[in-house]
Parts: structure tokens; sequence; C-alpha cells
């Protein structure tokens, strides 16, 4: 209610710099509370405020936004299964912003979901090759679609639990690991313990 004040407040005010940061916030307030659709309604009232004509300081910041906004819309279609929606969504992002690897990331795992692993295979190098250190859930994502194709997917898990252990996210390391044993059972296990 004290947010749907501010957007209302910042609205009657014409404060569009605020009320860009409220409708952020809101959306993404709805989205952890699983109120998809509101969440979209939010993100959409933000991208017809960029639609208008603005001052120019005004514009530029409603079109810095839009990607952000893209993005979320997407991470949302995704998580209720709306993949062609999440596709859509992640692509009219990067096509504002091709410079960032999470885009790549999650329209990757977008296509992995509608089973065009090939597709997906090639957006997840194209993220990989914009951020290499922060690259292991691009790497897992990899693993991912690899396993899915009958291919080698041992070798890019391992890289990812690799990347996973020099940022010290051990939670993820133990995740991976047990997927790697499930996969290649004694095997990776006798591997790791150098027996």
């Amino acid at each position: 209610p004290a947010r749907e004040f501010a957007i209302d407040l910042c609205a009657k005010l014409d404060n569009v710099v605020e009320l860009a940061h409220q409708l952020v916030e809101l959306a993404d307030i709805l989205w952890q509370e699983k109120r998809h659709d509101e969440a979209l309604e939010r993100l959409d009232e933000l991208l017809a405020l960029s639609a208008d004509v603005r001052p120019q300081g005004e514009q530029d910041l409603l079109r810095l936004l839009q990607p952000q906004i893209h993005f979320q819309k997407g991470q949302i279609h995704q998580s209720r299964q709306r993949l062609q929606s999440a596709e859509k969504c992640f692509r009219d992002s990067l096509t504002l912003n091709p410079n960032r690897w999470e885009t790549y990331l999650e329209l990757g795992r977008t296509l992995t979901g509608m089973a065009r692993y090939e597709e997906a295979a090639q957006v997840l190098q194209d993220g990989m090759r914009l951020n290499p250190v922060e690259s292991a859930p691009i790497l897992e994502a990899l693993g991912d679609v690899f396993q899915r194709l009958g291919r080698d997917s041992r070798s890019w898990y391992e890289s990812a639990v690799s990347h996973y252990k020099r940022q010290g996210k051990t939670d993820d390391v133990m995740r991976l690991s047990a997927r790697l044993m499930e996969f290649h059972s004694d095997h990776y296990l006798q591997e790791m313990l150098g027996l």
C-alpha cells in the first residue's frame, strides 16, 4: 500500500525518475511474492512511460532501464513456463543491450527448456565470451544442454565446479559435484578420490 501511494504521488507530480524507481522496486517485490501478473503490469507501465515524449534526461534514464525491464519480464515469464514470451523478452533485452551475459544465460536456459539445444548452446557460448570470469552458471547451463544432446557434459560441469570453487560458492560446488557423481557414477567418485 505505501509503495502504491508513492507511485500514485510520483505520477501526479510527474516525477518520472522516482516513479521509475518505485515501479521497478514494486515489480521486484510482486515477483518475489509470486504475484507475477501484477509484476508484469508494473513493468509494462514502465515501458509505456518510455514511449511518452519526455525531457532528454528522463528519456535517457528510461532508455537505460529498458533492457532491465525486458530482462525482468523474461524472468517472470520463464518462472511461469511461458517460454515463448520469455524468449521474446530476453531477445528484446539483448537488442537494446547486447553486453549483459546474464541475459544470454537466461535466454539459453529458456531455449533449453524449449528443446532448442543447438541454439541454446550458441547463445550460452556468446554470453560466456562476454564475461569469462563469471561464467560458472553459463558453463553449468552448457553442461545441461550437452547432457540433453547426449554429448560430453562432464567437462562443462567440471569447469563450472572450478569456477564456483574460485568464487567461494560452496553450495554450488556441492550441488554440482553431486550431480556429476549422479551422471558419472562410480567412475567420477574414484577419479575424484584418485583411486
